[in-house]
């Protein structure tokens, strides 16, 4: 059965101080290492569905990962791009 929690995950700092400016508590927050790995987890939680959500906050690196393709844009801003998983 799925949590009733959200779950954010970012590569560091930059991504937990923003969630903070947002007033999003840290044990909400995960700390990933590397986009690949951020795909990974979300990848497995399409599987296991143990979060209600998962929203993973990455940058634009020049390694494409491929799970990252099935993302579509949603919204567009000053450096930030919004996607939603296609399924």
């Amino acid at each position: 059965m799925a949590s009733k929690e959200v779950k954010f995950l970012g590569e560091g700092n930059a991504e937990r101080l923003l969630l903070r400016w947002f007033k999003i508590p840290d044990n909400l927050f995960r700390e990933v290492s590397g986009n690949g790995n951020i795909a990974a987890f979300m990848s497995k939680q399409e599987e296991t569905i143990f979060y209600r959500a998962v929203v993973g906050i990455t940058d634009d690196d020049k390694r494409q990962i491929s799970y990252f393709a099935e993302f579509r844009e949603q919204e567009r801003g000053a450096s930030v791009l919004l996607k939603k998983h296609t399924a």
